[in-house]
């Protein structure tokens, strides 16, 4: 029995320890199947959860990209009203020039009809400058008209010595007005017939003063005596023979100045006063015609009979300023020339005509 019951424990420790054993390796089995299990989610979650930092890193740079895109929006919202407002003074702009050209051209237009209307540009215009523009338009407008009136005199459509009218202040008038000799002067176009007198009579004392700036002007005004070297180059041309080379310079002169006293009217009772240079002139021309004579005379004798011919005669009995042909110095000039031939006939001793002939 003690026996029997032993086998039988004796069974039963081994029938338990075979189902412990079944057991535990059920239990490792399913722990080893949990852990399985648990790896595949631990996995799973560290997958997720980068896939979560990738969202938020993701979702941060869009962040980011979204407020640039604010800002960006607010700078073009800024340069579109920017934009609207620089259209808009631009139109303005184009509106103002457009009307200032405008302006300008009916001013300009104004002018070349001879007007000042300054009511499109009134604005741009100071009154200071619309009187002078007016006052320089009168001007030029009748200088205009003292041309036209000169042009008619010279040409002899009119003997009517031009003149201006009355005067609005501008400069351009108060040379026109000594161009055409106002206030008791003669118009300054008449003076060259003078100045070529005096540059056959005097060319070195007048080309002094064309140096010097101001003297001409200063000759024809000054109301002194004649000036001494413009004296001294005359008489000497007169007295050391010039004229006895064929020369008619002092004739010439005589006759310039002369025409000149005529267009300036000097002989009137309202003489003018650059008449008193050409009467010195003209005087002092005229009595050189005796010196002239004088000279001539002493010329005609010294001439070689050889050299006498046509044109030494003509030469021997022309340009005797202020002399006319029976004055007697004139006609000591003839009787020199009659004997210098009457000689010179004599001493041919080839000659087969009379004298006369």
């Amino acid at each position: 029995m003690h026996g029997i019951f032993c086998t039988m424990r004796v069974r039963c420790a081994i029938l338990l320890s075979v189902c412990f054993a079944t057991h535990l390796g059920s239990v490792g089995r399913a722990l080893a199947q949990e852990e399985d299990a648990c790896s595949a989610v631990t996995g799973e979650l560290k997958g997720v959860q980068r896939a979560l930092e990738q969202a938020r890193s993701e979702l941060a740079q869009a962040a980011g990209v979204a407020a640039e895109l604010v800002i960006v929006r607010q700078a073009l919202s800024t340069i579109e009203r920017e934009l609207a407002r620089a259209k808009t003074e631009h139109l303005a702009c184009e509106e103002r020039h457009d009307a200032l050209c405008q302006g300008t051209r009916s001013f300009t237009h104004s002018l070349s009809i001879g007007k000042v209307d300054t009511s499109s540009a009134a604005a741009c215009i100071d009154p200071g400058d619309r009187r002078a523009i007016v006052e320089q338009l009168a001007g030029w407008t009748n200088v205009s008209k003292a041309l036209a009136r000169l042009e008619a005199y010279s040409s002899g459509e009119s003997d009517i010595p031009p003149g201006l009218g009355p005067r609005s202040g501008a400069r351009v008038e108060a040379i026109m007005a000594q161009i055409l000799g106002s206030g008791g002067a003669t118009p300054v176009v008449f003076r060259r017939l003078v100045i070529e007198a005096l540059l056959l009579l005097a060319p070195d004392a007048w080309a002094k003063r064309q140096r010097q700036a101001g003297q001409a002007t200063r000759f024809f005004t000054d109301r002194g005596d004649l000036p001494e070297d413009i004296r001294t180059e005359v008489t000497a041309a007169a007295s050391t023979g010039r004229a006895d080379s064929g020369d008619t310079s002092l004739t010439v002169a005589l006759e310039l100045l002369r025409a000149y006293q005529l267009l300036a009217g000097c002989g009137g009772a309202t003489a003018a006063a650059d008449c008193r240079r050409a009467e010195q002139l003209a005087d002092l021309v005229q009595t050189s015609g005796t010196l002239v004579a004088m000279r001539r005379v002493g010329s005609i004798w010294h001439t070689e009979c050889e050299s006498v011919n046509s044109e030494v005669l003509s030469s021997w009995i022309t340009d005797f300023p202020g002399l006319r042909s029976e004055d007697q110095d004139f006609q000591a000039v003839l009787s020199a020339v009659h004997y210098k031939l009457t000689t010179c006939f004599l001493r041919d001793p080839g000659a087969s005509k009379s004298l006369k002939s």
